[in-house]
This record gives C-alpha cells, sequence and structure tokens, in this order.
C-alpha cells in the first residue's frame, strides 16, 4: 500500500531492482544540491536543512545509515504523526513530511518531483490486476481527463465492493452490483449515468479477458441523458471585462494569469489546451498560435489578436521564469514546471471572480471552461451563424455546438412556431 517499493538487502538499500550505495548523509547533500539547481529559495532550503538534520539525527540514534522510503515513514508517524499523503495543518509537519518525500524521490529517480503527492491510487490485491489491465487498455483511446474520471469511479467501485467484504474481481455479485448503484441515489442524473458507464465498460473487459465468468454488465442500468437538454453557463460581457479588469498585471503572477484568461476570453480555447500550449506553438512573425487539442487530437491555427500578442509578450519578457520546460505558461515557484495535467485552474478563476464581485450561485458554473460558453454565445449574439461558431470553438461535429443556440433567445425568438388552431 506505499508508493515506494523498497527493500533492505545485506544493508544495501534496493530500489527498483537497483543498487543505492548512498549513505542518508551523502542522499541529503546530493538532494539539497539538485533543490539549489532548481531554485528552491533560501527559506526553503533553511526549513528543509531543519528537517533533514532531525532526520539524520534520528537515524543516527536508531544505527541507520542508508537512507529508505519505509524508514522515512515510521519516522514521520512514530515522532510526528504525520502521514506524507494527507494534508497537515501544521506548516513544520508539512515541510517536515515533504522534506522526506524529496529524499525518497531523489533517491528513487535521481530528482524531485514538483509536488508530493496528496493520495495514493492504489488498487485492493484481488482487483488490482483487472482494474490495472482496464486502464490500460482505456489508456488508448480516452482523453486525460476521460482517463481520471474512469479512474475515479473505478476506485469507489472497488473501495465500495472490499467494504462490504468482496475482496475479489471474481466474486462481484448482482447483488453487489445493485447495492453499489443504490449509493448514488441523490446524485445527478449525469453522475449516475457517468458511473454505469463506467461500471458497464469494466464488466464487459473483465468477461473479455477471464476476470469475471458472469455478464455482471447486464445488470447495469443504462441512464440516459441528453447532455444538449440543459444550458451552458455563461458570463455576461461586462462580467468578463470585470473578470479581465480584476488581475493585477504589474507583478509576475498577474500577467501569467492574465494571458491564460485572454486565450479562454478571446478564443475560447479549453483549459488543458492553455496549460499545455507550447513556446514553439507561438509565431509571433506570422502572428499565428498553434497547438494540438488535448480532447480531439486535431492541429487548431489560430490569427494572433493584437491584445493577445502584447500580453504573450508581457509575460515572456517580464514574467515567465528562467526553465527547461517546453510550456509556454509554468509556475511561478520553483522548480518552474508546467502545470499538471488535473489542474484546471480553478483556484485562479475562484481568485479574481472573487476580486472582480462577480456573484457564484449554485445554477451556474464558474469554471474557465464557462469562459469558452461565453466565447460561443458572444460570437451568436453578434449575428454569426452557427457554422461559423462551430469552427471558432473548433468543435467537429456542428451538433456539438447546437446548444449554444438555446442561449441566443433574441435569435430564437424570430423563428417562432405557429400554434395550430384547433377550432377550425
Amino acid at each position: 500500500m506505499r508508493l515506494y517499493a523498497y527493500k533492505n538487502i545485506g544493508g544495501i538499500i534496493m530500489s527498483n531492482g537497483t543498487q543505492q550505495h548512498r549513505t542518508l548523509e551523502g542522499l541529503i547533500a546530493e538532494t539539497r544540491a539538485h533543490l539549489v539547481s532548481l531554485d528552491y529559495g533560501k527559506d526553503t532550503l533553511r526549513h528543509m536543512d531543519n528537517c533533514w538534520k532531525t532526520f539524520a539525527n534520528h537515524a543516527k540514534s536508531k544505527g541507520v545509515v542508508y537512507f529508505s522510503f519505509d524508514f522515512g515513514l515510521r519516522f514521520l508517524m512514530e515522532r510526528y504523526s504525520v502521514d506524507p499523503f494527507t494534508k497537515e495543518t501544521s506548516s513544520y509537519r508539512r515541510t517536515m513530511s515533504r522534506a522526506i518525500t524529496a529524499l525518497a524521490d531523489y533517491h528513487k529517480n535521481g530528482f524531485v518531483s514538483k509536488r508530493r503527492p496528496t493520495r495514493q491510487h492504489v488498487w485492493h490485491e484481488g482487483y488490482r490486476d483487472a482494474c490495472v489491465a482496464f486502464m490500460g487498455n482505456a489508456a488508448s483511446r480516452l482523453a486525460k481527463s476521460s482517463l481520471r474520471l474512469h479512474r475515479c469511479n473505478l476506485e469507489r467501485f472497488a473501495n465500495y465492493m472490499v467494504s462490504i467484504g468482496i475482496h475479489s474481481v471474481s466474486d462481484i455479485t448482482p447483488d453487489a452490483v445493485d447495492g453499489y448503484i443504490e449509493t448514488y441515489a441523490g446524485y445527478s442524473k449525469r453522475t449516475v449515468s457517468y458511473a454505469c458507464y463506467v461500471m458497464k465498460s469494466f464488466f464487459n473487459f473483465a468477461l473479455d479477458n477471464g476476470y469475471i465468468t458472469q455478464n455482471l454488465a447486464s445488470f447495469v442500468p443504462k441512464v440516459k441523458v441528453d447532455y444538449r437538454s440543459n444550458l451552458p453557463s455563461v458570463f455576461t460581457e461586462s462580467e468578463v471585462k470585470d473578470l479581465l479588469l480584476a488581475v493585477d498585471r504589474g507583478n509576475p503572477q498577474g500577467k501569467r494569469d492574465y494571458a491564460m484568461l485572454l486565450l479562454a476570453v478571446r478564443y475560447g480555447m479549453r483549459v488543458g489546451d492553455i496549460t499545455s500550449l507550447k513556446l514553439n506553438g507561438l509565431d509571433f512573425a506570422a502572428r499565428k498560435i498553434r497547438y494540438t487539442q488535448n480532447k480531439t487530437g486535431d492541429s487548431v491555427s489560430l490569427d494572433m489578436l493584437e491584445g493577445v500578442g502584447w500580453a504573450l509578450i508581457d509575460y515572456l519578457k517580464n514574467a515567465r521564469p528562467k526553465t527547461d520546460s517546453p510550456n509556454v505558461f509554468v509556475r511561478l515557484n520553483a522548480p518552474f514546471d508546467a502545470f499538471a495535467d488535473s489542474n484546471n485552474l480553478s483556484n485562479l478563476m475562484q481568485k479574481y471572480l472573487r476580486r472582480a464581485g462577480i456573484k457564484q450561485t449554485s445554477d451556474r458554473h464558474h469554471g474557465i471552461h464557462t469562459l469558452r460558453h461565453s466565447f460561443a454565445s458572444r460570437l451568436l449574439q453578434q449575428g454569426n451563424p452557427i457554422q461559423v461558431v462551430s469552427a471558432a470553438i473548433n468543435h467537429k461535429d456542428i451538433n456539438s455546438s447546437m446548444i449554444y443556440a438555446k442561449i441566443d433567445m433574441p435569435m430564437l425568438s424570430l423563428c417562432p412556431l405557429e400554434v395550430p388552431n384547433d377550432t377550425e
């Protein structure tokens, strides 16, 4: 159940089958030098030094010369009651936890990951083979965001089965499936539909590959959802203006955030396409922005609007830290890596919505994707045909864009249907 698998054999720590001869003292020195090369701040390094000194003294008192993550975990739990995979309220405990996981990262991989994991994605033994195989199969046909949703749904399902005493995929019964579906009582129809879809897909895969012998997919209901039945959330033109004005462009973070928001506002770009935009995709000479859509894999070429171009130049010249990352937008704290694939920039949006005084209500989404909806809606309100709107937001199927026509009530009012006269 641990992230790292270490074995102490003959006094030498083994990691992934390779010998690690570093003493704890040597590992601390190498890890610190690596963090310095990543431009970690002096205060951060000072706090790390204090934690490593405490850890080294503890190891010395126990007669431990070589590092292992198991020993580090025991140190955190026994001395501070800290689990490195849960959030801690104490600043010192968080730093101590990070100091140990940094050592483990460098010991195992030769580098330190930009962020520590907030949870372990571990399958129960009786479900591991089937779930790993299923996710591997899905990886070839699903976008990363869809893969995360699949994994979360499958983890929830497997954990439920273990909680009711079913410790193997082969032991799942139709009654257990019914019991799991009942746990979704009160959830939205869309959430239930997706959960059932993942479960049915998993059962079909498990049956085809010999993990189960009964067709459990037949016991999973098909919940139909008309995804075009609801109106997409949008911001008004005034709210979008206030949102952009709320960004303080006098500091590096504001310059970066303003450029990212402009890409969503002016082009309706998806958040994943913004965070993964590459430096070689910016052609200032030709005034083009080029990228490959994460969702569809299609190549996109956009005319670089003047305001967007100047915002990008301001960020690149005056705010972007020196880094080897090929991505345009990176974190502003060492080690200056690109944003994680799972980052939807919700914190960024929440900050500027609050600053702009834009009320957040339960009947409207407030993420960056809402800026995409707002862009499409604005194009329709300006009188552009739906075909133009569909091309502008890079929809493969024009039917996917038809939902935006529902927002344009003035345009719809020009197309009334005659009410039959039953008295004639």
